[in-house]
């Protein structure tokens, strides 16, 4: 062999241990982040080795020991001189008696949508429809604009609906920390596992992602199911098509997946999903064709940077609202209607850089504001101690899951930091874990959480108190 071809040989031969060790030509590489390859773990597993797994585990070691701090001194207070069990008792609440809600026992279904930012939808019309089949659903049912994100980034927000509390400033996500395989008994999946519903928690990218799907599965989920799960159910049914982007399986398959589910159980079901489209590198379906989207100069004056890579995005996020919009339709013409509520957030804004915002306060609450939208059969409507509901409300994260408690079970008892939104004679108030409290007399961006003066103030650092010692209360159990 002349020394050429040994020298071609050589490239070529580390050309291919290269891509077998990426393992796609996608943006994301096989790795620890995104190592789902199929439906069983012990094949995922090859893709690894013993030594990056110490490497990880000694990181998140360090970072464990880095993360421990006293919030209850950062918020002024004497743990000694605390009355836990008042404390801890003022977070206990019980829905209504309900005979309508005995007798359906709705499905619930809720929805996080992956950077799903309220302030494009402002800027709905014809030329930008950017809303699709979702506009209708936002006009006819129950919306929330005075709502804002409690995380920055989606493990955050996860984690606080996940298990129903305030997220706590400068602490680890609980999926790098002690607690990690702690389970908590106030999460939503246990409430409804004790309410005889079956819990799923449904994620359209790898589970392995922050190891979300272990952590759902120590909460109690009783189902717990992935972008391999999905995947191998649409191309049962579709057969070939476009299915995947680098960050999971495209949200329409998602949403049939959710549909599959409902149409064919015996049990109520009880399900947390997350969707992965809008989000980088913005890859859509080669099947979609996208409804007008053109660019006001009103709106485009208010975008960052490329404006190529802005329609990229908007072009991204149009698809997901239109998926989402035709999913909800097919649950509202079907059966299905007629015991099912559906509830849909966001896990945060648009990522900063793409619009534009100003240091004014109602800007500032704009880059953290999300809708929450929530679908409601007309005979549960009807049943309802609180049916005279207020949109005008303030609120986070927080309150999503007492509003839907107060919204499907009949005289259940549960823990909760946030306020049911259908309780109108309680204080509400929305916040976000960089320190912007939002309530209808004000809004603050700079919160002061141990010298409070303001009422906004001391209900945000006590929902923090609250939130502390429910976790601590979990982890002496």
């Amino acid at each position: 062999m002349r020394i050429w071809q040994k020298i071609a040989f050589s490239v070529s031969l580390l050309g291919i241990n290269f891509v077998a060790i990426r393992g796609t030509f996608e943006m994301y590489p096989l790795g620890t982040m995104v190592p789902t390859l199929s439906e069983n773990r012990f094949i995922n597993s090859l893709s690894q080795n013993g030594a990056k797994y110490f490497i990880e585990a000694l990181k998140l070691r360090l970072k464990f020991k880095n993360g421990n701090y006293d919030l209850i001194s950062k918020l002024g207070y004497n743990f000694n001189d605390l009355n836990i069990n008042k404390i801890l008792n003022e977070t206990e609440y019980i829905t209504p008696s309900n005979q309508t809600l005995e007798k359906i026992k709705p499905n619930v279904v809720f929805i996080m949508v992956e950077s799903f930012g309220y302030l494009p939808l402002e800027y709905n019309n014809e030329n930008f429809n950017i809303m699709g089949e979702l506009k209708a659903h936002f006009n006819s049912d129950f919306l929330w604009t005075n709502f804002i994100a409690s995380g920055n980034g989606t493990i955050e927000s996860l984690e606080s609906l996940m298990l129903n509390i305030q997220l706590r400033p400068e602490s680890m996500p609980f999926v790098e920390s002690r607690d990690a395989h702690q389970n908590f008994s106030f999460a939503p999946s246990e409430i409804y596992n004790r309410a005889g519903y079956f819990s799923r928690f449904i994620y359209g990218g790898d589970l392995s992602w922050r190891n979300i799907g272990d952590f759902a599965k120590v909460q109690g989920f009783a189902s717990v199911e992935g972008k391999a799960h999905i995947l191998k159910n649409a191309q049962n049914y579709f057969g070939n098509r476009d299915f995947l982007h680098p960050w999971g399986i495209h949200d329409e398959y998602l949403y049939n997946h959710i549909y599959k589910i409902l149409n064919e159980s015996k049990k109520s079901q009880f399900i947390f999903a997350l969707t992965t489209d809008n989000h980088p590198p913005y890859k859509l379906p080669r099947e979609w064709i996208s409804p007008s989207l053109n660019f006001s100069d009103r709106f485009s004056e208010n975008i960052n940077g490329n404006l190529d890579l802005a329609k990229a995005r908007f072009l991204s996020f149009q698809y997901a609202l239109h998926s989402l919009g035709k999913f909800i339709t097919k649950i509202k013409n079907s059966a299905l209607g007629k015991n099912t509520i559906i509830v849909i957030t966001a896990d945060h804004n648009i990522p900063n850089g793409i619009l534009k915002y100003s240091s004014n306060p109602d800007e500032v609450v704009n880059y953290k504001r999300i809708p929450l939208y929530i679908y409601i059969p007309k005979d549960i409507l009807n049943s309802l101690e609180y049916h005279n509901i207020d949109t005008n409300l303030y609120g986070s994260h927080k309150d999503i899951f007492p509003t839907i408690y107060d919204l499907s079970l009949s005289n259940t008892k549960y823990n909760s930091i946030g306020i049911s939104l259908l309780r109108k004679d309680l204080s509400h108030f929305g916040a976000n874990i960089s320190g912007i409290v939002i309530s209808k007399d004000r809004i603050l961006t700079e919160v002061n959480l141990q010298k409070s003066q303001i009422v906004e103030e001391n209900l945000y650092k006590d929902s923090l108190l609250k939130t502390e010692l429910l976790i601590r209360n979990e982890r002496e159990k």
